[in-house]
């Protein structure tokens, strides 16, 4: 059984192209989990990248489908998310939990 994670990344450069942002936000959280959860578990099922027109932000919704976790990874791997720099929302969609900076 899989569950569903939605991580939001803020992106710096919104001036490039967004297969470009949105290959750099997954790339950034593949490398950047310690946990290694997304990199060996998780699957990409969606990813895009929305523009705030008030102050230009760019962020991106990478979607991740991820084999149940343990209790216990499940807490580290919501700790890391929570420790990234670039992520500031973390939708766990299954568990119908919303972790958010």
């Amino acid at each position: 059984m899989m569950d569903e994670h939605v991580i939001v990344v803020h992106m710096n450069n919104s001036n490039l192209d967004e297969s470009v942002l949105t290959a750099r936000a997954a790339s950034y959280l593949g490398y950047a989990d310690t946990t290694r959860t997304l990199a060996y578990l998780g699957e990409i099922v969606d990813a895009k990248a929305y523009q705030n027109r008030d102050n230009g932000e760019t962020q991106v919704y990478v979607t991740y489908e991820i084999p149940l976790l343990s209790p216990n990874d499940e807490r580290l791997f919501k700790d890391e998310m929570d420790r990234l720099s670039r992520v500031v929302q973390h939708i766990h969609r299954n568990k119908n939990t919303i972790a958010q900076r």
